[in-house]
C-alpha cells in the first residue's frame, strides 16, 4: 500500500457548503477544529476491513446521529478533544486507523449530494425537488 492510499474512504461536507444546497435539510453535524461537517452516505471501504471489525462498525453505526457517542466510540481522548472544540479531522483519523488496524481517509468533498439521505419521504421530496430545478437549469433554452 503506497502512502497517499488508505483502506476506508469517508466523505464529509462542511455544513455551510450543504446548507447553502439544501437548506431544508435535517443533518447531524460535528464541530471540530476545520470547521463542521456531516458524513456522507457513500464510503469506500476494503472489504476486510468491515469484516475485521465488524463489531466497532456496529457500535459507530448505532452513534451515527450523535457525534459524542461516536468520539465515545473512537476513544475517550477524542471525546474529550471533541467537548472542548479541539479535535482535528487528522486527530480522528489517526485514531480510528489505530482501532480499525488499517487506514482511515476523510476526504472533504463539495459534492454535497453524497449527505443527502432519501430514506423519509421529506427527503425523498427534497431530492426530487433539487433535481427537478437542476434539470431544468441544464436544459438550454431555445431564443428567438
Amino acid at each position: 500500500m503506497g502512502r497517499s492510499e488508505a483502506d476506508l474512504y469517508y466523505p464529509i461536507m462542511r455544513q455551510e457548503e450543504l446548507l447553502k444546497e439544501y437548506p431544508q435539510t435535517k443533518r447531524t453535524f460535528v464541530r471540530v477544529k476545520e470547521g463542521s461537517f456531516t458524513g456522507g452516505n457513500l464510503a469506500l471501504v476494503r472489504p476486510g476491513v468491515i469484516l475485521n471489525n465488524l463489531k466497532l462498525f456496529e457500535r459507530l453505526y448505532d452513534q451515527r446521529k450523535s457525534p459524542w457517542g461516536m468520539a465515545r466510540v473512537i476513544g475517550l481522548s477524542c471525546a474529550l478533544k471533541l467537548l472542548v472544540g479541539i479535535l482535528s479531522i487528522e486527530e480522528a483519523e489517526k485514531r480510528l486507523s489505530k482501532l480499525i488496524r488499517a487506514r482511515g481517509k476523510a476526504i472533504i468533498t463539495r459534492e454535497v449530494e453524497r449527505g443527502m439521505d432519501v430514506d423519509k419521504k421529506e427527503d425523498l421530496i427534497l431530492v426530487r425537488n433539487a433535481l427537478s430545478i437542476r434539470e431544468r437549469k441544464e436544459i438550454p433554452q431555445a431564443s428567438c
